[in-house]
């Protein structure tokens, strides 16, 4: 059985107290929030921190909500709470779509939204959507807080631009008119009143030029329209 290297633990109060104990403990010294990525390197020995700084009773770095014109993931959300969170697929579908294909329910039960994109993994869905969305972290130290794009706090596989003695706190997102889910925008009944059965499209293009000689068949796209009432 793989088991970890020795090391202490103790539970942070707080952000602030968390962050002392990182400037105590220095580079030595690691979060420990969902811990999938965290604690099998731990049990490999190819990580082996001094101190284990447990952040998950803090709920300041928990919830989803809207504030102003910016969603707010807080760190400790966990991929669950964001596939299952009507907030966020009210106006961005796309995290309920990423969220289904990202590791198993047990990782998504218990990984956390800032454990993922701090591990910095290239293959990482959710950083991937959150670069595309234009979102940004914030990242909290001794002297204050800072925010970052999310499109430069990579800076390389597995390196972000949280330093040794800060934490990120939460990502934000800025929320774009008719960028939510389309199934919300159409209650399933026509501008008379009257009920409307789902309608199916397709369009089928093909390439069929005849100034182009080549042995191999046209090239040719296909697309599919699919028009569904809401669901109750």
């Amino acid at each position: 059985m793989q088991t970890p290297a020795p090391t202490d633990y103790v539970r942070a109060t707080s952000v602030s107290h968390a962050i002392s104990l990182l400037e105590e403990h220095g580079e030595e010294s690691r979060i420990l929030a969902g811990g999938h990525s965290l604690l099998p390197m731990m049990k490999l020995r190819i990580a082996r921190p001094e101190m284990l700084i447990d952040i998950n009773e803090l709920d300041e770095l928990r919830g989803i909500r809207v504030d102003g014109d910016e969603l707010v993931l807080g760190a400790m959300v966990t991929h669950r709470e964001v596939l299952e969170s009507p907030v966020l697929f009210e106006h961005y579908a796309i995290f309920r779509e990423c969220e289904k294909v990202i590791a198993d329910p047990l990782v998504r039960n218990r990984g956390t939204v800032g454990g993922s994109m701090c591990q910095a993994d290239p293959s990482e869905d959710l950083s991937a959507v959150g670069s595309a969305l234009r979102g940004s972290v914030v990242i909290q130290g001794a002297s204050g807080t800072r925010t970052v794009p999310l499109r430069e706090f990579h800076e390389g596989p597995y390196e972000t631009q949280v330093e040794p003695a800060e934490i990120m706190t939460e990502v934000r997102f800025p929320i774009r008119p008719g960028a939510g889910s389309p199934t919300r925008k159409w209650s399933g009944e026509s501008v008379t009143g009257r009920s409307v059965r789902p309608v199916s499209m397709s369009l089928f293009l093909t390439d069929s030029s005849p100034t182009v000689e080549s042995d191999s068949p046209p090239s040719a796209l296909s697309i599919s329209v699919h028009l569904l009432p809401r669901r109750s």
